[in-house]
């Protein structure tokens, strides 16, 4: 598909938030079909040179409890800095690079691009907290995966063999 792309002095920075038409899972190759917060992670170049972001899924539906390893933005100054209206998630396990162009990305009234604001010092320290927990806990797993699989099948170990004691030597 052709794609109108944006000047590529005008691609976002990390750690900033845009108003992007995110690909719903069956349809990563087409925008999504409304804007909602992506949390940018990168910028680049696709292979024939256009400009590309790789965005974090951002969803205004928390749920803390089960996705408590995703990044949120719920403090009102954080909200205000990142131009964001309500409290964000940003789903960490759904990342990918899109292109940098007008039908991926909506600018909202009152803002002169999609950038919508940027995550301030605080926010960027919390989220790369977050990445790093999660890179800890998925190399606890890992660890605990190998160690498993390198039990026995059984689950008991077994114990070593006991030689008998030698008997002492005949006298004659």
């Amino acid at each position: 598909m052709i794609w109108t792309y944006f000047p590529v002095s005008t691609l976002p920075t990390p750690n900033e938030i845009v108003w992007c038409r995110f690909p719903h899972h069956d349809s990563l190759g087409n925008p999504g079909p409304y804007a909602r917060p992506g949390l940018v992670r990168n910028t680049g170049y696709d292979a024939a040179g256009n400009p590309a972001v790789e965005l974090v899924y951002g969803t205004t539906k928390l749920k803390m409890q089960e996705r408590r390893l995703d990044f949120f933005v719920t403090k009102q100054s954080e909200m205000d800095a990142c131009g964001l209206y309500r409290a964000t998630r940003f789903d960490l396990d759904e990342i990918h690079w899109l292109p940098w162009a007008d039908e991926w990305f909506e600018t909202r009234p009152g803002y002169t691009s999609p950038i919508i604001g940027k995550l301030s010092y605080y926010g960027i320290q919390a989220l790369q907290t977050t990445i790093e927990l999660r890179r800890a806990l998925r190399a606890v797993a890992e660890a605990r995966r190998r160690a498993a699989a390198r039990r026995p099948k059984s689950g008991k170990q077994k114990k070593p063999e006991r030689k008998k004691p030698s008997e002492p030597p005949a006298s004659s």
